[in-house]
């Protein structure tokens, strides 16, 4: 009779590595739930069709008021297009430090026992981690998705105080037009003529 091998609970590094591959999935579950991704918004300039990327006019009071709706239309595609891009890094970021946590662990069971069979001490097994190809793989691709995260997270708080800008730019707008509006009405007022008061009997 064969010898019973019982099966192991403990998953190999590939093995482990690709159950937090689920980029692919997600996608597929939003599309069937009819999501779209947020595209590019385009703006017509003197050069042609020109990718907008947040830039206000430096004439932005001068606008006239279709023209600040439009780029007020422009600047909510925009900052649409930085949350879904922020959305998906921070997805791919989370999926890297997953990655990274399974490996550090993984590579540091390698590690009880050193190479002359002794036991390894709790710093040395740190250190051996960290010189480690695999670990050194996976940190440094965590941390270049961090920093690409970091700063697309920083594009997308400056597209929401674009945005800001130009529909406070559009309500002073209309404050300004409500304002005067007002002062002609008091202007165009007709008060009455001669004296308001006469003596009894004048």
């Amino acid at each position: 009779m064969a010898n019973f091998v019982p099966p192991t609970p403990e998953i190999s590094l590939d093995e482990g590595s690709a159950a937090y591959e689920r980029d692919s999935e997600v996608y597929q579950v939003l599309q069937s739930r009819g999501f779209v991704r947020a595209s590019l918004p385009q703006v017509q300039t003197s050069g042609g069709v020109m990718p907008f990327r947040g830039d206000l006019p430096p004439n932005l009071t001068q606008l006239t008021d279709e023209q600040l709706g439009d780029l007020l239309g422009l600047c909510e595609r925009w900052h649409g297009y930085v949350q879904d891009q922020l959305a998906e890094m921070e997805m791919i970021r989370n999926k890297c430090l997953a990655q990274l946590t399974f490996i550090e662990s993984k590579v540091r069971l390698t590690y009880k026992t050193g190479a002359d069979g002794t036991k390894t001490t709790v710093d040395e097994r740190k250190d051996l981690v960290k010189v480690d190809r695999r670990y050194v793989s996976a940190h440094s691709e965590f941390l270049r998705n961090d920093d690409i995260y970091t700063f697309i997270k920083g594009i997308a708080e400056s597209a929401y105080n674009t945005w800001q800008t130009v529909s406070r730019r559009i309500t002073q707008r209309g404050q300004d037009i409500e304002t005067g509006r007002r002062g002609q009405n008091i202007g165009s007022q007709q008060f009455p003529q001669g004296p308001l008061f006469r003596r009894q009997g004048g």
